[in-house]
């Protein structure tokens, strides 16, 4: 175990340095808010209720842990599969609804601090004042995005919505996170990459900040929320927002062999096996006793990505789904 120096120096007026072996922070706050830059960069600011113990702590920037790649003797490094930053998305004629969105995001934050006063008796004003602004920010203080559909425009958005949903289908679907290559397909029995990925659900709940007679279709992903509407789709990065047109919206549909090390979604496409640890060529490696054999299925792959920098990659257990959703997209979108 290795030696840590770090010392807090309180400079009054709220503010505090603190000084540790990886550099020189700050910090700045009041009792339930406090703004932190760690030496190591990038921000973070907690909020909490004095006295109980409960908080709540956003972080941005700063340095990113390292990641390994699954484990696999043949796997490169691992990569994030993300899309580029969310100014690429920001194009001129959209600055009004991008500038509407941020300033509402902003609304909410000093909602929240100010709730966080509700134990201090003194200033219960505060906290009275942030469940006022909170009400009117998902009552009144919305987007408002009216559509008027003329002639057979509605059908073409009901389409569109059926194109989407049919991913529900799917006893599972992903979102594929991460990647790392594999330069022995062999002994990953044609599976040609090692991925990360999270489970993911369309819906049709509007989120807090938009008002709309057009529900829109819900997609959640890691990093971002992609709200599809009749016109555009909008890209929510945290505080942030951007719009994608749709004829700059690319759409490929394929199919992928898939080493499957969880439960294996019911009606999926078992192709092949392959050992949990294996050697290069393709025995099992006998320094794990608990080595099981692992099915290699058979899954769709969909992959959106734009001009701007969109990069989604989402996997279905049903190649059936990825190859519906293909045509009726093609059939809704032209």
């Amino acid at each position: 175990m290795g030696f840590r120096y770090r010392k807090s120096i309180n400079l009054g007026c709220a503010f505090r340095i603190n000084l540790s072996k990886s550099g020189v922070g700050y910090s700045w706050g009041v009792p339930g808010y406090r703004v932190t830059k760690p030496s190591r960069g990038g921000t973070r600011k907690t909020y909490s209720l004095p006295g109980t113990g409960i908080s709540y702590v956003e972080s941005s920037g700063g340095t990113k842990r390292r990641t390994q790649a699954p484990h696999n003797e043949s796997a490169e490094a691992i990569r994030d599969i993300e899309s580029a930053e969310i100014e690429r998305f920001q194009a001129t004629e959209h600055t009004e609804l991008i500038e509407m969105y941020g300033k509402l995001v902003r609304l909410n934050t000093i909602s929240n601090i100010l709730l966080c006063f509700i134990i201090i008796p003194p200033l219960f004003i505060l906290p009275i004042a942030g469940a006022v602004l909170k009400v009117l920010l998902r009552t009144k203080y919305r987007l408002d995005l009216t559509y008027s559909f003329e002639d057979d425009m509605e059908e073409d958005y009901n389409r569109k919505v059926a194109a989407w949903l049919i991913l529900n289908e799917s006893p599972k679907t992903w979102q594929i996170t991460q990647e790392a290559s594999v330069s022995n397909r062999k002994a990953n029995v044609g599976a040609g990459r090692k991925v990360n990925r999270a489970l993911i659900r369309l819906s049709r709940k509007s989120p807090w900040y938009i008002h709309t007679n057009v529900p829109p279709v819900v997609l959640p992903l890691k990093m971002e929320t992609i709200l599809i509407l009749p016109d555009r789709m909008l890209i929510v990065r945290k505080k942030q927002m951007g719009v994608l047109d749709y004829d700059k919206l690319n759409i490929s549909i394929g199919q992928t062999r898939f080493i499957e090390e969880e439960c294996i979604p019911k009606g999926a496409i078992i192709v092949d096996q392959r050992w949990q640890y294996v050697n290069k060529n393709g025995a099992p490696d006998k320094r794990y006793k608990n080595n099981r054999l692992l099915p290699v299925c058979l899954y769709g792959n969909i992959k959106l990505t734009s001009p701007q920098g969109l990069n989604v990659e989402i996997q279905t257990s049903s190649v059936d789904v990825a190859q519906r959703l293909g045509e009726a997209l093609k059939a809704a979108l032209l």
